[in-house]
Parts: structure tokens; sequence; C-alpha cells
């Protein structure tokens, strides 16, 4: 009986839920009707990226040039060279005109066509699960799908919550006193259909991930890195540290400067917290190395750095760009332990792995706090 309704209860629950798909979905397509789904996605990304400026290295139209530029006006009303009659009837009105008009009008113009194509490319992949929701299982599936592609992104579980969180902000902003204004029913529908995007898609990153981790390496990888392991330790970890260190705290603002990211204010501190890490990776590499299966290759690496991951939640304040600095001073130091002649370009590709692996591992266990 008690097995009975248990599943009575996730019959119910799972009806539930459909019911708050359809009211997501009848939503979604009225914001097409207004010509309002590829502003809102537009003006997540861009509100992301002004208050999150590290995450800038993840989207290929952030790494050359900036997919935007912003006009400054003091006053709407004085400044008629920026801002034509149309579009300033747009802000003094709220009344929501076609996408281009409202980016525009929010002080944002568009001038990258790759910023554009990656805005559609959501825009489209929303459509597609709002087009699965009368099949659950066929939603699930594509949801995970949706994920496991993230996972070659370079994207993970908390990327989906601030994605989540800005969707909503940012819609509630421009659809307020519109007919497409947010309701609490249409929040709570929105708000459903993401919980069930997020669990899914994180689903279908972890299982990339653990896959990933298994397989990525092979026998003759691990003869390489093993080979060359015994020349590091014979050179001595502390000494490859501080040599990773001593390149990478250049490297590391170079690209900050790249990517118009504001530096530290404080530089003296992030150099502590840059030879921190720079250390404690190569003693997570040694752990790597040591903890190697040929049956399951990396997958119990999570549990062997639970520690470790702490700490480098802590001080690694942009890891992507850690991450592309890190990578350059290790095969820099590699380069001078081995020689030149010795770093080719299949041994580097090894080593790049290794360390993702590495990488992996971490946002494993960040994604479990």
């Amino acid at each position: 009986m008690a097995i009975f309704k248990k599943k009575y209860d996730e019959f119910t629950q799972y009806d539930e839920q459909k019911k708050l798909f359809y009211i997501a979905r009848a939503h979604w397509i009225q914001l097409f009707k207004v010509n309002m789904q590829h502003t809102i996605i537009a003006q997540t990304f861009l509100n992301i990226i002004d208050e999150h400026p590290h995450l800038k290295p993840y989207w290929i139209f952030m790494r050359t040039s900036k997919p935007f530029e912003t006009i400054k006006v003091n006053n709407v009303e004085d400044d008629t060279e920026s801002l034509d009659e149309d579009v300033k009837q747009v802000i003094s009105s709220g009344v929501l005109q076609d996408s281009s008009t409202y980016i525009t009008a929010n002080l944002k113009i568009n001038n990258e066509h790759k910023f554009n194509n990656h805005i559609s490319t959501v825009q489209a992949a929303i459509t597609i699960m709002m087009d699965n929701v009368d099949d659950y299982k066929s939603l699930i599936k594509v949801i995970r799908e949706f994920g496991s592609y993230h996972f070659f992104y370079e994207a993970f579980e908390p990327h989906f919550e601030l994605f989540h969180t800005y969707f909503m902000i940012t819609a509630k902003k421009l659809l307020v006193n519109t007919t497409e204004e947010i309701d609490k029913k249409i929040e709570e529908s929105w708000n459903a259909l993401f919980e069930e995007l997020k669990e899914n898609m994180s689903y279908g990153v972890a299982l990339q991930r653990h896959t990933y981790l298994k397989t990525a390496i092979t026998i003759d990888d691990m003869l390489t890195i093993t080979n060359d392991w015994e020349k590091i330790e014979m050179y001595g970890l502390d000494k490859i540290g501080d040599l990773i260190y001593n390149r990478m705290k250049f490297k590391y603002i170079v690209i900050l400067k790249n990517m118009d990211i504001e530096l530290p204010t404080d530089m003296e501190e992030e150099y502590k917290k840059i030879k921190e890490i720079s250390h404690q990776l190569i003693y997570g590499l040694q752990i790597a190395i040591q903890h190697y299966s040929f049956a399951d290759g990396f997958a119990s690496l999570p549990e062997l750095l639970t520690d470790f991951t702490f700490n480098h939640a802590l001080i690694t304040i942009c890891p992507m760009v850690f991450r592309k600095a890190f990578n350059n001073a290790l095969i820099y130091a590699l380069t001078i332990i081995m020689g030149d002649n010795n770093m080719k370009e299949c041994k580097i590709h090894v080593w790049g792995k290794l360390y993702r692996i590495l990488e992996q591992a971490i946002m494993t266990n960040v994604a479990r706090m």
C-alpha cells in the first residue's frame, strides 16, 4: 500500500509539473510573437558578463572582441544624437518592440556576429526543449544531451544556476507593464522548467565528465607521463612549482588585460594565491599519476582531491584565466626540464590532457559542494 501511495504521489507531482511546463511553453510562444526571445537571452548574457567578468573567457565571442559597445547617455531626453525618437519612446514608455531596437534602447549595441550566433543557438535549444514537453522521456533525453554538449564548452553545474537566475531577473525586468509580464504563475512555471533543466543538464555534464576521467588518457599516454614524471621528481616538485609560478604570474596578468578583466586591487595578495595554487597543482598531478587505474582511469580522483578542492575554490578568482596561464607555465617548465627537442606537439597534448583531468576532478567536487 505504501509503495502504491509513493508511486501515486510521484505521478501527481509529474502531472502538476507538466501543467507548469505548458504554461512556460505558452509564454515562450508569446515571446516569439512579440520578437522578445532573442532580446531576453541576449540581455541575460550581457548582464552575466557585466556582473561576472571573469566568465568572459568561456565564450568565444568575448575572446577576441567585445560583443557590444556601451553608449554613455546621461540624459535620454536631452541626447538626440545617440538615440532616435523611436528608441527614446521605448525607454520612456516601456513598450516592447523588436529585439535589435530594445538592445539599442538598453544602451547596448551588438556588433559581433558570433554573439548573435550564440544567442540564436540558445534560443533554438530552448525552443527544442519546449517542443518536447509533451513527452517527458524525450524532454529528459534532450536536456541531458544538451548537458553533455556543454562539457565540451567548459560549462559545468554552477553556470546553469547562474543562467537561471539572470534569465528570470532579465525577463521580469524587460516584460514589466506589458501583456507578457511575468506574474507569479508564469514565474513558478519557468522556475519549475529550469529546475528540470538544471537537474538533467547537470546529469549530462557529470556523465560526460566521468567518461572523460575514465578514458581520456590512454596507456601510451601514461607511459609518456610516468617516464617524464621520473625526471620531474628528480628535478624537484617545489622547484618546478617555482618555475611555474614565475612564468604564470606574468601570463595571468597579460590574459586578464587582454580580456579586459579588471585587475585585482591587491596584486601582492594575488601573487601569493598564484604561488600557492601553482605548487598545490603539481602535487595534485602527482596524486593523479600515482592513483591511475588501467580499468577506471582517473575515475577515483575526485575523492582523492576533496581537501585540495576546497583550497582551490577559495583562491582561484578567474578559473578559465588561471587554467590558460597554468597550462602555458606548465609546458614552459616541462620544456626547461625535458629540453626543446623532447617537448614535441604530441607530448604537449598529453600533458594538457592530464591537467584537464585534474581540473575536471576538481570541478566534480565543486559541483558537489
